[in-house]
């Protein structure tokens, strides 16, 4: 069947998102592999808000950049251009589109063509957004959340009176967070399935293989962490002595992958710019993956690295909940590090508390039992009628 994507494609022209990409890219894999016809609606943002926000926390960054600066800390530059991140190459290649960007108008009144429409996977109903609850779709075609998600926690009564109408028309409904699970329910969807997110649906061996075929399985001269930073709103989220020490206390060079703002604190010499298949193979490759990212994480535990993420504080606590929640599920609630545990605990324990082994085997079958939830989910709700 052909079926139509909604998601977060914003995300990626705006700046570019490795998780983003990769999540459309897996869920398009196996949709692929159940013999459909995915392909990714590209769309233009219903509104400006979120970016004009992003621009506006970009400029309160520099000025606590500036203001680090005045009290001696490291020298701030201009974020690198992220727009000019190298996604166009594996986007054409591997991700099927549609050749136009719809606007909403164009949603509504001329649609692409298909047998279902599939809204997710990541934060599309934090607001409420009307393509993302395919509220364009005919009523002949078949409409499916998989692996939805939002900041649950911050979700208003009135997003709840909205969504109860708005959940109805769908034939299948699935999210990505245990908290998800509840807020669906209230809002009638008693039959909402708790699923992972799209790129779990490809194991190890699949990613491995894209990376091959595309070159990229190269080695690295010395052993390394692996930082990958998303999308900061204080300098204290991205903890460059920390991750110097860290790294320097093993004997390991430090790599860096920043996107967004966050690269304004870090030494040129230690960032990258890597293609998605030469991320995938820096990750693979690393001694150790420290990162902010849900897909940092995410990427880390499919390659059965040791990894540790750094969750949030203050206001932005509320999207932490993708991250433990997939932590909780694998009882590696010990891979989670607080600010408050970073900056003011001990640094030797904490140290020796992330290089404690992992234990894998352990991991994998409650992976794997998870994973045959959402694919089944998939097959369950594409399947020919």
């Amino acid at each position: 069947m052909k079926i139509a994507i909604i998601s977060l494609y914003s995300a990626l022209y705006r700046g570019g998102n490795y998780g983003t990409l990769f999540q459309n890219y897996a869920l398009q894999a196996y949709l692929k592999n159940i013999g459909h016809e995915p392909f990714w609606v590209r769309t233009k943002s219903l509104s400006d808000i979120r970016y004009i926000k992003s621009i506006y926390n970009l400029y309160l960054y520099a000025l606590d950049s500036t203001i680090a600066l005045a009290k001696g800390a490291h020298k701030t530059r201009k974020p690198s251009g992220d727009s000019a991140r190298p996604y166009e190459t594996f986007f054409e290649r591997h991700v099927d589109h549609t050749a136009r960007v719809y606007t909403r108008n164009d949603l509504l009144n001329d649609p692409p063509a298909a047998d279902i429409y599939i809204a997710g996977s990541d934060q599309i109903w934090t607001k409420m957004v009307p393509h993302f609850f395919l509220d364009f779709v005919p009523t002949s075609s078949r409409r499916i959340a998989y692996a939805a998600s939002a900041r649950w926690d911050g979700l208003t009564d009135e997003w709840l009176l909205a969504a109860r109408e708005k959940l109805a028309r769908f034939d299948q409904v699935s999210v990505r967070e245990a908290a998800g699970v509840d807020v669906c329910r209230r809002a009638g969807r008693e039959d909402t399935t708790l699923v992972l997110d799209p790129v779990f649906l490809m194991e190890k061996t699949h990613y491995i293989d894209l990376v091959r075929n595309e070159g990229d399985d190269t080695p690295y001269d010395s052993p390394f962490l692996m930082a990958y930073f998303v999308s900061l709103e204080n300098p204290k989220e991205l903890p460059v002595a920390f991750l110097e020490r860290f790294s320097a206390r093993q004997g390991w060079d430090l790599q860096a992958d920043f996107i967004s703002n966050a690269a304004q604190h870090m030494p040129r010499n230690r960032l990258m710019n890597p293609t998605p298949t030469q991320w995938l193979n820096a990750i693979d490759k690393s001694k150790f993956v420290l990162t902010n990212s849900f897909h940092g994480m995410a990427f880390a535990i499919l390659m059965e690295r040791p990894f540790a993420v750094l969750l949030k504080d203050g206001k932005r606590v509320g999207k932490n909940e993708r991250i433990t929640n997939m932590l909780r599920f694998l009882g590696l609630e010990d891979r989670a590090i607080g600010m408050d545990l970073l900056y003011s605990g001990d640094f030797d324990a904490l140290a020796d508390r992330l290089m404690a082994g992992i234990d894998w085997d352990e991991v994998r079958p409650k992976l794997q039992k998870w994973r045959d939830i959402s694919r089944d989910f998939l097959i369950s709700a594409t399947e020919a009628r």
